[in-house]
């Protein structure tokens, strides 16, 4: 439903919110505002909060699973955490061919694609493995990975 739809009472509801988020960013808005809205639970970046959403049941399904290699049509706890983690990894392997994510380096891409060299499903049960060996990082399962 589009913000402007939401007219609880007749009171443009969607609209006014849309506005305090925008005069929040723009840091038109007085702190106490943004405290009181905070308070109510306001979301301020809905991209910001569905990853968040995505990213607890990512951390979930790893504690469950060892590992997070999920299928495409893993759900955890109702969420599509296989299809969260496959637009995650798509975006970040677009945006590393490009060069950049909103116009600097991506830093993680290489964690969300995996080794170029070693190929993304190896190179996961390689950090796995060195993980149980005692490398909290897994920075010695891949050597390749170190010298990029």
């Amino acid at each position: 439903m589009p913000p402007g739809d939401w007219v609880p009472g007749g009171f443009p509801l969607g609209t006014w919110l849309r506005n305090q988020r925008t005069n929040c960013q723009a840091g038109m808005l007085a702190p106490e505002r943004v405290r009181e809205l905070r308070k109510l639970g306001v979301v301020w970046s809905h991209q910001d909060h569905a990853f968040e959403e995505g990213l607890v049941a990512a951390r979930n399904w790893a504690a469950e699973h060892g590992h997070f290699l999920p299928p495409a049509a893993a759900v955890w706890d109702g969420y599509p955490v296989g299809t969260w983690a496959k637009n995650l990894r798509t975006a970040a392997r677009l945006a590393d061919a490009r060069g950049t994510v909103g116009g600097r380096a991506p830093p993680t891409a290489r964690s969300w694609t995996g080794c170029r060299r070693s190929g993304g499903t190896r190179w996961m049960r390689s950090i796995r493995a060195g993980r149980r060996s005692g490398m909290p990082d897994g920075s010695a399962a891949c050597a390749s990975c170190r010298t990029a």
